[in-house]
């Protein structure tokens, strides 16, 4: 084999609950000449490219076993308030992001994490709990550049050249090309800042005995018209034993005051409080402490702009924390995503499910260390989305393959609801029901990945061990529905 074009190291990769881990040979490129450099070679060499940037997949999606192409070279960050965007190279993190932007100006959506990379959150169809208002995060991209398998670099605009492989984008986790830069339009909620620039986040706390009333709750903010003044974000948490915490957020120029626990960044006692939530004895007594005794319906938090966005950095500091003391936990989250229109049969359709698969835990003996929902406002106005994020502790063998048992059945129940799996996250689908509930988009993926990538460049475990068989079961179900409805049509719609 001809060497690299730039240097090379063999190191270990893995995600970030530490579930997949790899050994691969990973090639840095500084610029667009090396990393084109880099694509050819592998390409002529057969090799298999995984690419990475921030390494905080959740599923494996960036641990490669061949060829690991690090972006992180590609971090640049430049803002222009006359077009109302900001431009950031795929690898930049969220955190430098939000530091480059001029006060008073915010992105649409607030991703919880400032160590994930704006290429990540892309490829993974991320939403955020302003998404209530302006929808998912793709929603608010306007361009983005690609690099193909061949070395090509494509300019995809939303509405012009090469929109549906902009479109294509959300879920194809890195499968399609390398992408180099993401542009992302602003909001302007100058009017909302402080005297001295600073932007806060105002809550209130709803609290409701079912998660029926909660997602009614949620309805209704989805069928109220957004505000471009004064966007408001809703998400909930439900409560083991059927109860729910909602949560209004919005931007606000009023002093910090009492502040949501979870956005205590930097807080010591999130160690202890975090360990707890790991341990199954203690994690439903805590959270039913939490909902009867620290909020009270129509409670108000003040938080900084920043601590409310990137609250799940918290995680990072107590998994490091906790290793100095000789502790070790972490978490999986498997996302199942339904359709909701906010009317009454919606609400009962997502009732249905969201009980179901509190009852499916527990018929697995599993308690989740959280179980969060976020509402997506579509781009029609009617059709919207929900969201539940189901989060489990990673524990020992016994209790892993009870998790990962668990996490497949309730696969199974979302897709009977019209639900499916969010593959940016932790995919515990088997083939057949991912094929079956995303066969538009994986057989729209299959497509694309055909046109640009023939060799299959772009790839690794992941790719192979859960997107490609069920990109193959989409296109060949999506190809017998086909001639299924031209016999039907052939024969005048008798049979």
């Amino acid at each position: 084999m001809r060497n690299a074009p730039v240097s090379t190291q063999l190191r270990w990769i893995q995600d970030y609950p530490g579930l997949h881990r790899e050994q691969a040979e990973c090639a840095a490129p500084s610029s667009e000449d090396e990393l084109r450099a880099v694509l050819r070679w592998a390409k002529a060499e057969g090799r298999t490219v995984t690419l990475r940037a921030g390494g905080q997949c959740l599923h494996g999606q960036s641990v490669g076993d061949d060829v690991v192409v690090d972006l992180s070279a590609f971090d640049q960050v430049s803002v222009d308030l006359s077009a109302g965007v900001v431009r950031a190279g795929a690898a930049a993190r969220w955190a430098d992001v939000f530091a480059a932007l001029p006060p008073g100006w915010v992105l649409p959506n607030l991703v919880t994490t400032g160590a994930a990379s704006v290429g990540g959150t892309l490829v993974a169809n991320a939403a955020s709990r302003f998404s209530s208002a302006f929808g998912r995060e793709a929603d608010g991209v306007r361009r983005a550049r690609l690099m193909t398998a061949d070395g090509t670099t494509i300019d995809c605009e939303r509405g012009g050249a090469h929109a549906n492989l902009l479109e294509a984008l959300p879920g194809s986790v890195g499968m399609l090309g390398a992408l180099l830069s993401v542009e992302h339009r602003l909001v302007d909620v100058r009017h909302l800042a402080a005297s001295d620039g600073t932007l806060r986040v105002k809550t209130f706390a709803r609290k409701h005995e079912s998660v029926r009333s909660l997602l009614t709750d949620l309805a209704l903010e989805l069928r109220a018209p957004p505000s471009r003044m004064c966007p408001r974000g809703a998400y909930g948490v439900l409560i083991p034993g059927g109860e729910g915490l909602l949560f209004h957020s919005m931007y606000t120029r009023e002093p910090r005051a009492r502040r949501m626990p979870n956005h205590r960044r930097r807080d010591p006692l999130r160690v202890i409080v975090e360990r707890m939530f790991h341990e199954p004895s203690l994690n439903r007594t805590l959270w039913k402490a939490i909902f009867a005794l620290y909020y009270n319906d129509g409670d108000s938090f003040v938080d900084d702009a920043e601590d409310f966005a990137f609250f799940m950095d918290a995680g990072t500091t107590v998994r490091r924390h906790a290793a100095r003391v000789g502790l070790s936990f972490s978490v999986v989250q498997q996302v199942l995503e339904l359709p909701f229109d906010a009317s009454a049969e919606a609400v009962e359709g997502a009732s249905a499910l969201f009980e179901a698969s509190a009852e499916l835990a527990r018929t697995h003996g599993v308690q989740p260390v959280g179980r969060d929902v976020i509402a997506i406002r579509g781009a029609s106005g009617r059709t919207h989305a929900l969201r539940l994020a189901t989060a489990v502790a990673l524990r020992g063998e016994a209790d892993d393959a009870m998790m990962r048992a668990f996490l497949g059945a309730q696969a199974k129940l979302g897709a009977r609801h019209g639900a499916h799996v969010i593959p940016g996250k932790g995919v515990y689908a088997d083939a057949d029901t991912l094929a079956t509930t995303m066969r538009d988009q994986l057989a729209s993926l299959s497509r694309l990945k055909r046109r640009w990538d023939p060799s299959g460049l772009f790839g690794g475990p992941f790719y192979r061990r859960v997107l490609l068989p069920a990109m193959r079961r989409a296109t060949d179900e999506r190809t017998l529905a086909g001639r299924g409805r031209a016999v039907q049509a052939a024969s005048g719609g008798r049979l």
